[in-house]
């Protein structure tokens, strides 16, 4: 199967083998205020176990400085759509059940009283089962695309 984003309003799923397509199903996820997203390019990936596709769209806070995506899990048996996370460069675990990403830059100080402050990202985890993200690095850092080693 293939999935790609069709004008940033619905990801489309094609069988490869036969051409057909199996899925249209509309990506209609809403800002916190209520207002629709930007007809974007969405950024689509499948979980290893083709359950899920994690989709990505222009943050909602995303600015000039600190650009990064929303990301949203669409469950492709049941059409629907589940919140994730912020971020950029997902990657996601062997079993599924995890996603890696870099989380928005942020402005942190350099050290805990300090006035001057850096741009900083995290490396982060969401868990599928529980909705939950935990930070996977602190400070002053700069964590961007990580990449998985699988053994």
């Amino acid at each position: 199967m293939v999935a790609c984003a069709v004008g940033g309003r619905s990801v489309v799923i094609v069988d490869a083998a036969t051409q057909e397509e199996r899925a249209r199903i509309p990506f209609g996820q809403l800002y916190s205020n209520g207002q629709p997203y930007p007809d974007w390019p969405l950024e689509v990936s499948w979980s290893r176990d083709a359950r899920l596709l994690l989709v990505g769209t222009y943050g909602e806070n995303s600015s000039s400085s600190s650009d990064f995506l929303d990301y949203f899990l669409l469950d492709v048996a049941a059409h629907t759509w589940t919140r994730a996370m912020s971020g950029n460069d997902p990657i996601w675990l062997p079993d599924s059940r995890s996603i890696v990403y870099s989380t928005p830059r942020d402005l942190v100080p350099l050290t805990p009283a300090d006035e001057h402050h850096v741009w900083s990202s995290q490396l982060a985890r969401y868990d599928l089962a529980s909705h939950r993200e935990s930070l996977l690095t602190s400070g002053v850092t700069n964590n961007e695309q990580p990449a998985l080693c699988v053994r």
